[in-house]
């Protein structure tokens, strides 16, 4: 009974978020263009990549989840909708990939909100102090995921013994997950403002442009 109850909530959370996405940013879903498009899928794909494939760490046996960074970069880059849509698929095609266990909306709801928050960092209308923006719903999001959805997901599933090994694992592995998102994210958008600048005046400007540039910080030596 458990089970379905959790996975019906969990479906109508992600439409929820979905709903909320599209009110956010109506103007800028109906731009989504083709271009938009492959790079979203191309985001998605490393995110898949980097979770089923190379996302196997030795750090005390447990499993780094590498690829979430890619799913919350694509929501900082695309936006709300952008996010959720990187959540959706990369989860979908994940399970597809390493199907074990049973299958949980939850677990999903789990990647599409933090492709939810990643978008987050930038629906203020000034991109200061994005940087601080960005790990604050960063570590917000991870820690609802690690610390709530995912171990409501693994007692519903009849894996009550793993959640509370899963905090444990967590409370481990979050700091190291910290670690490699956050210098990961910061350069990967650093690379797409440059890349992406003169798209900035264009009326499909990816969703972190849409306030004007980014500013990152410039050494003194750089200045000279």
């Amino acid at each position: 009974m458990l089970f379905w109850v959790t996975n019906i909530i969990a479906i109508l959370l992600i439409l929820s978020l979905f709903f909320i996405g599209m009110f956010i940013d109506k103007m800028h879903a109906k731009k989504f263009t083709v271009k938009n498009i492959t790079l979203l899928g191309l985001i998605v794909s490393l995110s898949i990549i980097l979770t089923n494939v190379i996302g196997y760490s030795m750090v005390f046996g447990f499993r780094i989840m590498i690829g979430n960074f890619m799913i919350f970069f694509a929501g900082m880059v695309f936006g709300p909708l952008g996010g959720i849509m990187a959540g959706f698929c990369s989860d979908l095609v994940g399970s597809m990939i390493n199907i074990t266990g049973t299958f949980h909306f939850g677990f999903m709801l789990s990647k599409i909100f933090i492709g939810f928050c990643g978008a987050l960092v930038f629906i203020f209308k000034k991109n200061n102090f994005w940087f601080i923006k960005m790990i604050f719903f960063l570590i917000f999001s991870l820690t609802i995921t690690s610390f709530l959805i995912t171990p409501i997901c693994l007692v519903a599933s009849g894996l009550g013994s793993l959640a509370t090994i899963n905090y444990i694992k967590k409370i481990i592995i979050l700091p190291i997950e910290l670690l490699i998102f956050i210098p990961s994210l910061y350069a990967c958008l650093k690379i797409s403002s440059l890349l992406l600048k003169s798209e900035i005046q264009q009326p499909s400007r990816p969703w972190f442009l849409r306030h004007g540039q980014l500013k990152f910080k410039i050494s003194k030596s750089a200045k000279k």
